[in-house]
């Protein structure tokens, strides 16, 4: 019986059709302006703020964390109509390290818009390397169900924390369509 080795780790031993799944280790360390890199086609750096994020060791983070003091996000890739159309939920995966400042440094995941009643979920203070995953049926989405899921991530910092602490550093991701 041959191994099934999943397309990311985020991935890992989730079931359904796998539509975003990388992991940063497969792209090269490098500042992500316009235009992104191929393997990241379709993400939004620029979500709310230009030229904050980089890869590096294999991680997605915030370019110069101990200086950082602003917000920064990113969208994923919009699901396509003619995949969103066959799935009832999609399950988000996030391999990651949070190690911020819990009073003054903060992470969120949202459905789509930063928004409170679109998000997912708040990160502060220091959370160990895991995965995280969510399930979201297609019902409850902002939209309504109507055609589109397109992920965002934000931090924001008020405090410039030197080296004192790593930031948000995200190793993989992946958007599961579960019928």
């Amino acid at each position: 019986m041959a191994i099934i080795t999943p397309p990311c780790a985020a991935a890992k031993g989730l079931a359904g059709d796998s539509l975003i799944c990388i992991d940063f280790s497969s792209v090269a360390d490098q500042a992500l302006t316009k235009p992104s890199p191929s393997e990241l086609a379709g993400w939004d750096f620029e979500a709310p703020r230009i030229n904050c994020w980089q890869i590096l060791n294999g991680r997605l983070q915030v370019r110069n964390f101990p200086t950082f003091m602003d917000s920064c996000g990113f969208r994923l890739p919009e699901v396509n109509l003619a995949d969103y159309q066959k799935y009832n939920s999609f399950t988000l995966s996030v391999v990651q390290t949070v190690d911020l400042n819990a009073q003054k440094q903060t992470s969120w995941i949202y459905l789509g818009l930063d928004l409170a009643a679109q998000q997912i979920v708040t990160n502060t203070g220091i959370n160990p390397r895991q995965r995280n995953i969510y399930e979201v049926a297609k019902s409850v989405l902002p939209n309504g169900g109507n055609n589109s899921y397109q992920p965002l991530f934000k931090i924001s910092s008020t405090f410039a924390g030197g080296a004192a602490y790593q930031g948000w550093q995200i190793e993989s991701i992946a958007v599961i369509g579960t019928p």
